[in-house]
Parts: C-alpha cells; structure tokens; sequence
C-alpha cells in the first residue's frame, strides 16, 4: 500500500478522465487521459473528522504509475495557513507516503494573493524539502502527463 495507515473509507480508487477536488470556491481538476488508477484521500473531514484541531490538507491523489502523490489545498486566500497545512499531512502519520515517490503541493485559491516575505519563506522551505509547489486561482485545471513532465525535474 502507497499510504500507510489511511482509511479505506476516505480512498476512492478512480479511473476517470477528469478527477475534480472540489470545496466551497476552489475547484481543482486532474485530467487522466491515460486512465491511470489514482487513489483520492478525503484528508479534512474524512481522516481528519470534523473539528479536529490538526493541520491538514484537504486531499491527497496518489498516482502509482507516476510514483507521485499531489497534496492539495483549496483556500480562499490564506497561502500562509495552506503550505502549513500541506507540511503538516506530508509528515503526518496517518498519511505517510511511499519515501521514494515524489512528492507536490498544489494549493488552489478563490481570491488573488499577493506573496509577502512569509509566503516567499515558506515555500522557499517546501523547496529544500524537495516537495514542488504549484499555486493557481481557482478552477485550475492540469493534464497530469503536463504536470510530470513540468515539476518533476
């Protein structure tokens, strides 16, 4: 199993085309014209029950064919909060990724953001952790063949 001790009841195993992460404003797309098997973890809300005080992210998609897994976050606007979110599952027990698969963040927002010197700190941090952070005004639609060939190297 790529993630351990996750609950089989927050996983669905998807085959589809378009694979859509979606809460309140922000609406994310994963498009899958290979028709991979890609494994979708309900994160907040679902691992994480509602009220939790803990950090996380909303979902996980997990691609064993790309040995890749892409922590998403959908926010209104605080980038900040979001990279702490993100940080806070990759290293999180309960969702522990295969080490050797790489690992994305990809934080969808509702608002336009500009990036003070915190935002710029944090995701300078992600960097030296080697995850790649992809940030985009909602909806933000991606090919994920695109998305591997653009952040993986």
């Amino acid at each position: 199993m790529v993630i351990s001790r996750c609950i089989d009841n927050c996983t669905e195993k998807l085959t589809h085309t378009k694979i859509k992460c979606s809460e309140k404003q922000s609406k994310f797309y994963l498009l899958n014209p290979q028709k991979y098997i890609i494994a979708k973890l309900k994160v907040d809300g679902c691992i994480y029950k509602s009220g939790h005080n803990d950090l996380c992210c909303d979902f996980i998609l997990v691609c064993e064919n790309n040995r890749a897994a892409i922590f998403i976050e959908l926010k209104g606007s605080d980038i900040a909060h979001a990279i702490r979110q993100i940080r806070a599952t990759i290293y999180d027990e309960k969702c522990q990724v295969n080490a050797e698969f790489a690992k994305f963040a990809v934080i969808v927002t509702s608002k336009t953001i500009r990036e003070d010197t915190t935002i710029k700190g944090l995701k300078n941090q992600l960097r030296s952790e080697g995850i790649k952070l992809l940030h985009r005004n909602s909806p933000l639609e991606i090919n994920l063949a695109e998305f591997m060939l653009l952040y993986r190297g």
